[in-house]
């Protein structure tokens, strides 16, 4: 697949920038610290996922997840706005295949116009939400709210915290430092600095725990901040929301 073909997709090109064609590559997901069932179990634990569950896995990018999740459930349908990852999510599927598996390539804050009401036991939204600006979080939540079942839950996974943010970037510099690229990265801070570049580059948006906690509040529903545990990727500076309706 060439370069140009990657950057016009309306995700890869704008957040990450595939270093191979492997699947890991196509969501910024390099390196060997992304231990995907690992990942999968901690899910399927914290939603406590059962046998006879429907699911959705909105933003479910090339289904390194979903893929897993369809042995443990009924049925899983996924939800990507990447043409890219969706293809790639089926071609995955038909090749192990795994029959109880649906994808639909479209916005996630869509899935109203997709899915009938309370149709889904369990929804998954995984390492996405910073995709999100703060006002789309709520419509997002407010729809996936629409398409779960009473009594369902919604894990939204993996969002930045806000509030250990220095974290993230104290870890980013140790590993700059440990690699000998601290002088580049003080480079690239100095050049946005001079000439005013304030893009926040591939990382999106951070989010305030108890900020989510209200727009769940404000929805009548029960929302659970939920620390991510120590084998995960991403823990030292993100966090999980459970979502009971």
């Amino acid at each position: 697949m060439s370069e140009n073909i990657i950057r016009e997709d309306r995700y890869i090109g704008k957040w990450v920038y595939p270093k191979n064609n492997s699947l890991n590559a196509y969501v910024g997901r390099n390196g060997n610290k992304h231990n995907f069932e690992i990942i999968e179990t901690d899910i399927e634990n914290k939603i406590k996922l059962k046998k006879e569950d429907v699911i959705l896995d909105v933003c479910c990018g090339n289904a390194l997840i979903t893929s897993k999740m369809a042995k443990s459930c009924q049925f899983i349908y996924g939800v990507d706005y990447s043409d890219i990852l969706i293809n790639q999510a089926k071609e995955m599927a038909e090749k192990n295949g795994l029959k109880n598996i649906s994808y639909t390539c479209a916005d996630a804050i869509s899935v109203k116009n997709i899915f009938r009401e309370n149709f889904f036991d369990k929804i998954i939204c995984y390492c996405a939400l910073q995709h999100f600006d703060h006002k789309e979080s709520g419509a997002l939540i407010k729809n996936l709210l629409y398409v779960t079942k009473i009594g369902g839950h919604i894990l939204i996974g993996d969002i930045p915290n806000k509030n250990k943010k220095i974290n993230y970037k104290l870890a980013n510099l140790k590993s700059l430092i440990k690699n000998g690229k601290a002088l580049s990265f003080i480079g690239q801070k100095f050049h946005r600095i001079l000439y005013g570049n304030k893009n926040s580059g591939k990382f999106g948006y951070w989010y305030n725990p108890k900020d989510l906690v209200e727009i769940c509040t404000k929805f009548g529903v029960k929302a659970t901040i939920l620390k991510q545990k120590h084998n995960l990727p991403h823990s030292h500076y993100r966090f999980d929301l459970l979502i009971e309706k």
